[in-house]
């Protein structure tokens, strides 16, 4: 058995938009994400949308990249590696 070298490791510098999930809701065509932040509306996101991605629960991050690109962050992992900047 050969000994596995270690993986290369990489530091976080992006810049991304994030919000808190609070709360998701689960129905046959879909989820609906509810953010801890009362002034951000709702978001709805269909099967289709969420194919190949996280499913998304409450404690995570909707996540936004620069090019549009939206992910689901845990929330521990993701309070880890991003600091709020304004």
């Amino acid at each position: 058995m050969q000994a596995m070298a270690e993986m290369p490791r990489y530091e976080s510098h992006k810049k991304v938009w994030a919000l808190k999930i609070k709360k998701v809701l689960k129905d046959d065509w879909g989820i609906g994400i509810q953010f801890e932040d009362p002034q951000f509306s709702n978001r709805v996101f269909t099967n289709d949308q969420l194919k190949n991605r996280p499913v998304p629960e409450e404690g995570m991050y909707l996540v936004q990249y620069e090019d549009g690109y939206i992910s689901f962050s845990p929330g521990k992992q993701f309070e880890e590696g991003y600091t709020r900047v304004n």
